[in-house]
């Protein structure tokens, strides 16, 4: 699992919750891009992907 965010708090909730924590901006299509790929990488693909953020 990760999780993708840009503020330090959330991506540390992130890692707490033992997810791969990964800095994205959603306004920023390459920073998104590169966020999934690091994931892909990370677990061998990306099966799921769920947005729940706004720009």
């Amino acid at each position: 699992m990760a999780g993708v965010a840009r503020s330090e708090s959330t991506l540390a909730g992130v890692t707490e919750a033992g997810a791969l924590a990964l800095r994205a901006d959603v306004t920023d299509q390459a920073s998104v891009r590169s966020a999934l790929a690091e994931a892909a990488e990370a677990h061998g693909g990306v099966d799921l992907v769920v947005n729940a953020a706004s720009a």
